[in-house]
């Protein structure tokens, strides 16, 4: 690691934005992944996720098939969700990497959300 940093690129945290700490990017419970490390003086770019720990670090969320999260909403963090199936959760069913495109979401989904940076699709069976 560079002077100063904390996390690297492909981390995945959790307890963000409060405490983020590493975790295992495979066993759902840390929602997100470092894409980027900016230098010294330098932020993500506004429409990014990002938090600064001495510098700014961006993230994309980390979610994975057959885990439970909070549901993603717009100004708000997602969590691995303690229990599945609870109001506000969702579990993901599938993910299609490097496109945003639903028709390619596999199983019984009822929600699909988007991210950018890298490009993908979550499929997501959600509880209200």
């Amino acid at each position: 690691m560079a002077e100063g940093e904390l996390f690297r690129i492909n981390d995945c945290l959790y307890d963000v934005p409060e405490a983020p700490k590493v975790g295992n990017c495979d066993d759902g419970g840390s929602p997100y992944k470092v894409t980027q490390v900016m230098p010294a003086g330098e932020k993500c770019r506004a429409e990014q996720t990002s938090i600064a720990r001495g510098r700014w670090y961006c993230l994309t969320p980390n979610l994975n098939v057959n885990y439970c999260y909070t549901a993603p909403v717009q100004g708000t963090w997602i969590k691995a969700a303690g229990r599945c199936g609870i109001p506000g959760t969702i579990t993901v069913i599938s993910v299609v990497g490097g496109l945003r495109d639903s028709a390619r979401c596999s199983g019984e989904w009822d929600r699909v959300y988007y991210f950018d940076d890298p490009v993908y699709t979550v499929c997501a069976k959600s509880y209200t």
